[in-house]
């Protein structure tokens, strides 16, 4: 009897001690904490970071919108202002026809463009007879 109580008395196998278990979970617990931790002050500035860049890139955005909006109106007010003039100008009215015509002849890659080059060769012939 004495045998199996002093055997009684012994640790499980492979529990090892209990107080260093212990130890080791309040241990394991701590460093959960501090990761979790350190995760979300890495999220909560990355999420400023984030808000920071998107508000930089609005701005942005709204500067280059800005500068083309207004280029945009400086050239449609010198393109009315110019075929204000053609139309009021004196002169010959086929050169004012062709200044308002494009008169290029159009890319062989454009396959969908219909053959305007006897439209062209009108506007050019009734330009130069007024002009001689």
């Amino acid at each position: 009897h004495e045998a199996r109580r002093a055997m009684e008395d012994l640790p499980a196998p492979g529990v090892g001690d209990p107080n260093k278990l212990q130890e080791f979970m309040e241990q394991w617990e701590l460093q959960l904490q501090e990761k979790q931790l350190a995760e979300e002050a890495a999220k909560s500035a990355m999420a400023e970071k984030a808000k920071a860049d998107l508000a930089q890139f609005n701005h942005e955005r709204e500067e280059l919108r800005d500068r083309n909006t207004t280029r945009n109106r400086e050239h449609e007010r010198k393109l009315c202002e110019q075929i204000d003039n053609d139309i009021e100008g004196n002169g010959n009215s086929w050169e004012r026809v062709s200044k308002l015509v494009d008169l290029q002849a159009p890319s062989h890659s454009e396959a969908s463009v219909e053959d305007i080059s006897r439209m062209r060769q009108i506007f050019i012939k009734l330009k130069n007879e007024q002009a001689s």
